[in-house]
Protein backbone atom coordinates (compact mmCIF):
# COMPACT_ATOMS: atom_id res chain seq x y z
CA UNK A 1 0.00 0.00 0.00
CA UNK A 2 2.65 2.24 1.48
CA UNK A 3 4.54 1.63 -2.27
CA UNK A 4 1.87 3.65 -4.40
CA UNK A 5 2.88 7.25 -5.22
CA UNK A 6 -1.20 7.83 -5.29
CA UNK A 7 -3.78 9.31 -3.17
CA UNK A 8 -5.61 6.42 -3.86
CA UNK A 9 -3.97 4.42 -0.91
CA UNK A 10 -5.39 7.20 1.33
CA UNK A 11 -9.41 5.21 0.16
CA UNK A 12 -7.71 1.75 1.90
CA UNK A 13 -7.44 0.13 5.53
CA UNK A 14 -5.89 -2.96 7.17
CA UNK A 15 -5.89 -4.76 9.95
CA UNK A 16 -2.81 -5.81 11.75
CA UNK A 17 -2.57 -9.84 13.92
CA UNK A 18 -4.51 -8.05 16.89
CA UNK A 19 -7.19 -6.88 15.12
CA UNK A 20 -6.42 -3.10 14.95
CA UNK A 21 -6.75 -0.60 12.24
CA UNK A 22 -3.91 0.52 10.03
CA UNK A 23 -4.32 3.25 7.58
CA UNK A 24 -1.89 5.78 5.59
CA UNK A 25 -0.81 8.72 7.31
CA UNK A 26 0.64 11.64 5.32
CA UNK A 27 2.35 14.65 5.10
CA UNK A 28 3.56 17.23 2.31
CA UNK A 29 5.41 19.80 0.90
CA UNK A 30 5.22 21.70 -1.66
CA UNK A 31 2.32 19.50 -2.54
CA UNK A 32 4.29 16.66 -2.56
CA UNK A 33 3.26 13.94 -0.55
CA UNK A 34 5.36 11.59 1.45
CA UNK A 35 2.98 8.19 3.01
CA UNK A 36 4.03 5.91 6.14
CA UNK A 37 2.07 4.31 8.39
CA UNK A 38 -0.07 5.06 11.13
CA UNK A 39 0.02 4.14 14.32
CA UNK A 40 -2.44 0.80 15.23
CA UNK A 41 -6.01 1.89 15.54
CA UNK A 42 -7.64 -0.25 18.48
CA UNK A 43 -11.19 -0.26 18.83
CA UNK A 44 -12.74 -3.49 19.88
CA UNK A 45 -12.59 -2.64 23.84
CA UNK A 46 -14.36 0.23 22.82
CA UNK A 47 -17.74 -1.58 21.70
CA UNK A 48 -17.33 -4.53 23.81
CA UNK A 49 -20.58 -4.45 25.36
CA UNK A 50 -22.07 -4.45 21.77
CA UNK A 51 -20.74 -8.12 20.81
CA UNK A 52 -22.74 -11.22 20.81
CA UNK A 53 -20.95 -13.83 23.26
CA UNK A 54 -21.28 -17.20 22.04
CA UNK A 55 -21.87 -18.17 25.60
CA UNK A 56 -25.71 -16.38 25.11
CA UNK A 57 -25.82 -18.46 21.74
CA UNK A 58 -25.24 -22.09 23.47
CA UNK A 59 -27.50 -21.11 26.98
CA UNK A 60 -30.22 -20.06 24.42
CA UNK A 61 -29.57 -23.57 22.99
CA UNK A 62 -29.28 -25.56 25.46
CA UNK A 63 -32.62 -24.00 27.22
CA UNK A 64 -35.01 -23.30 24.44
CA UNK A 65 -33.46 -26.27 21.87
CA UNK A 66 -34.32 -24.36 18.72
CA UNK A 67 -31.92 -24.39 16.01
CA UNK A 68 -33.95 -21.91 14.08
CA UNK A 69 -34.22 -19.07 17.17
CA UNK A 70 -30.26 -19.39 17.56
CA UNK A 71 -29.70 -19.34 14.07
CA UNK A 72 -31.84 -15.92 13.83
CA UNK A 73 -29.93 -14.57 17.24
CA UNK A 74 -26.72 -15.04 15.20
CA UNK A 75 -27.86 -13.19 12.67
CA UNK A 76 -28.58 -10.16 14.57
CA UNK A 77 -25.04 -10.00 15.83
CA UNK A 78 -24.06 -10.45 12.32
CA UNK A 79 -26.12 -7.68 11.07
CA UNK A 80 -24.31 -5.42 13.71
CA UNK A 81 -22.67 -2.41 12.05
CA UNK A 82 -20.04 -0.13 13.70
CA UNK A 83 -19.32 2.81 11.92
CA UNK A 84 -15.19 4.09 12.42
CA UNK A 85 -14.47 7.22 11.58
CA UNK A 86 -11.07 7.87 11.03
CA UNK A 87 -10.21 11.66 10.42
CA UNK A 88 -7.80 13.75 9.15
CA UNK A 89 -6.84 16.73 11.55
CA UNK A 90 -4.29 18.71 8.83
CA UNK A 91 -2.27 21.64 9.51
CA UNK A 92 -0.84 23.78 6.55
CA UNK A 93 1.38 26.26 7.17
CA UNK A 94 2.25 29.04 4.36
CA UNK A 95 5.15 30.58 3.84
CA UNK A 96 5.51 33.76 1.08
CA UNK A 97 8.04 35.28 0.45
CA UNK A 98 7.93 38.84 -1.29
CA UNK A 99 10.78 40.17 -3.07
CA UNK A 100 10.59 44.28 -3.41
CA UNK A 101 12.97 46.67 -4.95
CA UNK A 102 13.43 50.16 -3.50
CA UNK A 103 14.78 52.38 -6.66
CA UNK A 104 16.25 56.09 -5.95
CA UNK A 105 16.84 58.86 -8.42
CA UNK A 106 18.72 61.17 -7.57
CA UNK A 107 19.96 64.30 -9.74
CA UNK A 108 23.52 65.39 -9.43
CA UNK A 109 25.31 69.02 -10.96
CA UNK A 110 28.70 68.70 -11.27
CA UNK A 111 32.00 69.87 -12.71
CA UNK A 112 34.14 67.89 -15.29
CA UNK A 113 37.27 68.95 -14.65
CA UNK A 114 37.97 68.48 -11.58
CA UNK A 115 35.04 66.27 -10.97
CA UNK A 116 33.30 67.71 -8.35
CA UNK A 117 29.50 67.27 -7.17
CA UNK A 118 28.38 71.04 -6.49
CA UNK A 119 24.38 69.98 -5.34
CA UNK A 120 22.26 66.80 -5.64
CA UNK A 121 18.47 65.96 -4.97
CA UNK A 122 16.13 63.27 -5.10
CA UNK A 123 14.32 63.32 -7.88
CA UNK A 124 11.88 60.13 -7.45
CA UNK A 125 11.51 57.08 -4.93
CA UNK A 126 9.53 54.35 -5.54
CA UNK A 127 9.08 50.60 -4.61
CA UNK A 128 8.54 47.65 -7.00
CA UNK A 129 7.66 44.26 -6.60
CA UNK A 130 10.27 41.54 -8.53
CA UNK A 131 8.89 38.36 -7.66
CA UNK A 132 7.56 36.02 -4.57
CA UNK A 133 7.91 32.62 -3.70
CA UNK A 134 5.33 30.46 -1.77
CA UNK A 135 5.76 27.50 0.04
CA UNK A 136 3.75 25.10 2.34
CA UNK A 137 4.15 22.41 4.61
CA UNK A 138 1.31 19.84 5.62
CA UNK A 139 1.22 17.86 8.55
CA UNK A 140 -1.55 15.28 9.52
CA UNK A 141 -3.04 13.78 12.80
CA UNK A 142 -5.35 10.78 12.46
CA UNK A 143 -7.76 11.05 15.15
CA UNK A 144 -10.44 8.24 15.31
CA UNK A 145 -14.01 7.96 16.87
CA UNK A 146 -16.52 5.14 16.88
CA UNK A 147 -19.60 7.42 15.04
CA UNK A 148 -21.90 4.48 15.08
CA UNK A 149 -22.97 1.01 16.36
CA UNK A 150 -25.92 -0.64 14.69
CA UNK A 151 -26.14 -3.13 17.11
CA UNK A 152 -28.17 -6.04 17.91
CA UNK A 153 -29.30 -4.83 21.45
CA UNK A 154 -28.93 -0.89 21.51
CA UNK A 155 -27.92 1.51 18.85
CA UNK A 156 -25.46 4.42 19.38
CA UNK A 157 -24.60 7.39 17.38
CA UNK A 158 -21.58 10.16 17.72
CA UNK A 159 -22.61 13.49 15.72
CA UNK A 160 -19.08 15.39 15.13
CA UNK A 161 -18.06 18.30 12.72
CA UNK A 162 -15.39 19.62 10.63
CA UNK A 163 -13.93 23.44 12.24
CA UNK A 164 -11.43 25.03 9.68
CA UNK A 165 -9.84 28.12 11.11
CA UNK A 166 -7.34 30.57 8.72
CA UNK A 167 -5.20 33.33 9.87
CA UNK A 168 -4.70 34.83 6.42
CA UNK A 169 -1.55 36.63 5.68
CA UNK A 170 -0.05 37.80 8.14
CA UNK A 171 3.10 40.31 7.37
CA UNK A 172 6.61 39.40 9.29
CA UNK A 173 9.88 40.79 8.86
CA UNK A 174 11.77 42.54 6.17
CA UNK A 175 15.29 41.79 5.61
CA UNK A 176 17.64 43.80 3.38
CA UNK A 177 19.59 41.84 0.90
CA UNK A 178 22.03 44.90 -0.20
CA UNK A 179 22.29 47.49 -2.40
CA UNK A 180 23.43 48.10 -5.71
CA UNK A 181 24.19 51.30 -8.46
CA UNK A 182 21.65 50.94 -11.38
CA UNK A 183 23.76 53.21 -13.46
CA UNK A 184 23.95 56.35 -14.15
CA UNK A 185 23.06 58.61 -17.53
CA UNK A 186 23.49 62.35 -18.69
CA UNK A 187 20.45 64.75 -18.56
CA UNK A 188 22.62 67.91 -19.81
CA UNK A 189 25.89 69.49 -20.17
CA UNK A 190 27.09 72.11 -21.03
CA UNK A 191 31.25 73.44 -20.73
CA UNK A 192 32.21 72.21 -17.72
CA UNK A 193 29.03 71.60 -16.03
CA UNK A 194 26.88 68.21 -16.52
CA UNK A 195 23.99 67.22 -15.31
CA UNK A 196 23.08 63.39 -14.22
CA UNK A 197 20.57 60.98 -13.13
CA UNK A 198 21.87 58.63 -11.00
CA UNK A 199 20.11 54.90 -9.87
CA UNK A 200 20.53 53.44 -6.37
CA UNK A 201 18.77 49.86 -5.77
CA UNK A 202 18.28 48.37 -2.82
CA UNK A 203 16.68 44.74 -2.17
CA UNK A 204 14.44 43.63 0.40
CA UNK A 205 12.42 40.62 1.06
CA UNK A 206 9.36 40.77 3.44
CA UNK A 207 8.34 37.16 4.59
CA UNK A 208 4.00 36.58 5.12
CA UNK A 209 2.84 33.63 6.83
CA UNK A 210 -0.37 31.70 7.18
CA UNK A 211 -1.60 28.84 8.98
CA UNK A 212 -4.84 27.44 7.80
CA UNK A 213 -6.21 24.12 10.07
CA UNK A 214 -8.74 21.71 9.32
CA UNK A 215 -10.06 20.15 12.82
CA UNK A 216 -12.61 17.72 13.76
CA UNK A 217 -14.22 18.01 17.02
CA UNK A 218 -16.64 15.28 18.32
CA UNK A 219 -20.48 16.84 19.63
CA UNK A 220 -23.58 14.95 21.29
CA UNK A 221 -24.10 10.70 21.74
CA UNK A 222 -27.55 9.44 21.31
CA UNK A 223 -28.20 5.76 22.45
CA UNK A 224 -31.36 4.01 22.22
CA UNK A 225 -32.39 0.77 22.56
CA UNK A 226 -32.86 -2.12 19.25
CA UNK A 227 -35.65 -4.06 21.39
CA UNK A 228 -37.21 -4.54 18.17
CA UNK A 229 -34.82 -6.75 16.98
CA UNK A 230 -35.05 -9.64 19.32
CA UNK A 231 -38.69 -8.66 19.59
CA UNK A 232 -38.81 -9.67 16.21
CA UNK A 233 -37.17 -12.86 15.52
CA UNK A 234 -39.10 -13.90 19.45
CA UNK A 235 -42.78 -13.68 17.65
CA UNK A 236 -41.41 -14.91 14.30
CA UNK A 237 -40.40 -18.44 16.25
CA UNK A 238 -44.04 -19.81 17.87
CA UNK A 239 -42.31 -22.39 19.64
CA UNK A 240 -39.72 -19.85 21.14
CA UNK A 241 -42.15 -17.21 22.33
CA UNK A 242 -44.24 -19.79 24.18
CA UNK A 243 -41.44 -21.27 25.86
CA UNK A 244 -39.90 -17.47 26.91
CA UNK A 245 -43.64 -17.20 28.16
CA UNK A 246 -44.01 -20.23 30.39
CA UNK A 247 -40.74 -20.76 31.97
CA UNK A 248 -37.68 -18.31 30.70
CA UNK A 249 -36.30 -18.24 34.75
CA UNK A 250 -34.06 -21.32 33.26
CA UNK A 251 -32.31 -19.28 30.57
CA UNK A 252 -31.43 -16.45 33.54
CA UNK A 253 -30.04 -18.41 35.61
CA UNK A 254 -27.82 -20.28 32.50
CA UNK A 255 -26.88 -17.14 31.83
CA UNK A 256 -25.20 -15.71 35.77
CA UNK A 257 -23.21 -18.85 35.51
CA UNK A 258 -21.05 -17.32 32.77
CA UNK A 259 -18.67 -14.62 33.63
CA UNK A 260 -19.25 -13.59 29.72
CA UNK A 261 -22.91 -13.08 29.90
CA UNK A 262 -23.42 -12.61 33.68
CA UNK A 263 -23.73 -8.92 33.16
CA UNK A 264 -26.26 -9.27 30.11
CA UNK A 265 -29.22 -10.50 32.86
CA UNK A 266 -31.05 -7.47 33.29
CA UNK A 267 -31.10 -6.87 29.45
CA UNK A 268 -32.38 -10.00 28.80
CA UNK A 269 -35.00 -10.00 31.24
CA UNK A 270 -36.21 -6.90 29.53
CA UNK A 271 -36.10 -8.19 26.24
CA UNK A 272 -38.11 -10.96 26.75
CA UNK A 273 -40.49 -8.86 29.42
CA UNK A 274 -41.00 -6.98 25.56
CA UNK A 275 -41.13 -10.21 23.78
CA UNK A 276 -43.32 -11.82 25.61
CA UNK A 277 -44.97 -9.36 28.77
CA UNK A 278 -43.57 -11.83 31.18
CA UNK A 279 -42.27 -9.93 34.00
CA UNK A 280 -39.16 -11.14 35.50
CA UNK A 281 -38.24 -8.28 37.53
CA UNK A 282 -37.35 -5.85 34.92
CA UNK A 283 -39.42 -4.12 32.80
CA UNK A 284 -37.27 -0.72 32.01
CA UNK A 285 -33.65 -0.56 30.93
CA UNK A 286 -31.47 2.85 30.58
CA UNK A 287 -29.86 1.90 27.62
CA UNK A 288 -27.53 4.96 28.23
CA UNK A 289 -25.17 2.23 29.50
CA UNK A 290 -24.15 1.91 25.80
CA UNK A 291 -23.37 5.06 25.40
CA UNK A 292 -19.60 4.22 24.42
CA UNK A 293 -18.32 7.54 25.80
CA UNK A 294 -19.02 6.95 29.24
CA UNK A 295 -17.24 3.24 29.30
CA UNK A 296 -14.78 3.48 31.95
CA UNK A 297 -13.60 -0.29 31.67
CA UNK A 298 -11.83 -1.62 29.41
CA UNK A 299 -12.66 -5.03 28.09
CA UNK A 300 -15.18 -7.69 29.86
CA UNK A 301 -13.43 -10.59 28.70
CA UNK A 302 -16.16 -11.34 25.96
CA UNK A 303 -16.02 -13.95 23.38
CA UNK A 304 -16.86 -12.15 20.39
CA UNK A 305 -19.16 -14.14 17.64
CA UNK A 306 -19.25 -11.60 14.70
CA UNK A 307 -18.68 -7.95 13.93
CA UNK A 308 -18.99 -6.21 11.12
CA UNK A 309 -16.88 -2.89 10.70
CA UNK A 310 -16.92 0.17 8.59
CA UNK A 311 -14.15 2.60 8.17
CA UNK A 312 -14.95 5.82 7.27
CA UNK A 313 -11.89 7.74 5.46
CA UNK A 314 -13.09 10.94 4.46
CA UNK A 315 -15.96 10.71 2.16
CA UNK A 316 -15.09 7.21 2.01
CA UNK A 317 -16.96 3.74 3.61
CA UNK A 318 -15.06 0.70 3.50
CA UNK A 319 -17.02 -2.76 4.92
CA UNK A 320 -15.14 -5.32 6.43
CA UNK A 321 -16.40 -8.52 7.61
CA UNK A 322 -14.40 -10.68 9.44
CA UNK A 323 -14.82 -13.34 12.81
CA UNK A 324 -13.13 -12.69 15.97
Amino acid sequence: MLTDTSKDRLGYFTLDDDGKVIVANWQAQNDQFSYFRSNPIEYVSKIEKYTMPYQLLIAVQINLGNEDFTIDLANLALQTVTILSIQDNTTTSYTRNVYTDYIENTITEETIDPRQIISSYLESAYTQEVRQEETSVQTNAITSQITKIDGWCAHFEREYSLNQTDTGYNQGSTQNLGSESGGSSIVSRNDNIVVRRRTQITHYMTTYTRTVTRTFSMGKTITTGNVEKFVSIVIANKDVKSKLSQNPEMLVELLKLSDSTSDMVDLMKYLIYKATGKNLGVTEFNFEEYDITQFNKVGSGRSKYTSRLSIKLGELCIVALFKR
